[in-house]
């Protein structure tokens, strides 16, 4: 009995494996065509289609590209994103700071929202106020770092600016959404302005 129950296990088998052999030979014998059949195409000169098209066809090389098409700006458009250039935010007053000193777990769980005040400073355990508006996050945290030397061993703070209330930036024009945005954690473009994102 289990000497017949292994001979139809092992049929079994045989036909399975027979049948996967099968499908691969015959699957591995079609081909994927994308449908675009251009036949005999000469090297240059003209070519006309079955369906009565012409074409001219040129070898591409660099020297026979397109040239590139220069974008004709407005003069004061161009002038201001000439004289732009990038700038470190400063911190500003209603920003909320997060404050991570990572040997130190007990002390982030009150420097995780640290809201800067009017007068531009926040308040920060062991040492106090520390006056953050107008400085840049690598700055701040230069600041922060070197009076917290004296209170901790491992005084490495780093800073990120969670929201960035202080600063805001009006858009006005022919735009699609006109108004007061506050400044987020991304970088800001003019061109955003003028050819994408809110423009009509």
């Amino acid at each position: 009995m289990v000497y017949k129950y292994f001979i139809s296990v092992q049929k079994r088998s045989l036909i399975a494996s027979a049948s996967c052999l099968l499908l691969t030979v015959l699957l591995s014998s079609c081909t994927i065509n994308s449908g675009l059949q251009s036949g005999k195409l000469p090297e240059s000169g003209t070519f006309t289609a079955e369906n009565g098209l012409q074409f001219y066809i040129q070898p591409l090389s660099l020297a026979n590209l397109p040239p590139k098409e220069a974008v004709n700006l407005d003069r004061d458009l161009y002038h201001l994103v000439k004289t732009s250039g990038r700038v470190s935010y400063g911190i500003a007053k209603g920003d909320v700071l997060n404050i991570i000193l990572t040997n130190y777990p007990d002390i982030n769980a009150s420097t995780s929202s640290l809201t800067v005040d009017q007068q531009g400073f926040i308040q920060f355990p062991l040492i106090g106020r520390v006056k953050a508006s107008g400085l840049s996050v690598p700055q701040f945290t230069a600041t922060l770092q070197s009076k917290l030397q004296r209170y901790l061993k491992y005084s490495d703070p780093q800073v990120k600016i969670i929201n960035y209330r202080g600063s805001k930036f009006f858009v006005d024009g022919e735009v699609k959404q006109s108004g007061e945005f506050v400044i987020a954690d991304v970088p800001i473009s003019i061109w955003r302005y003028f050819y994408g994102g809110w423009y009509d």
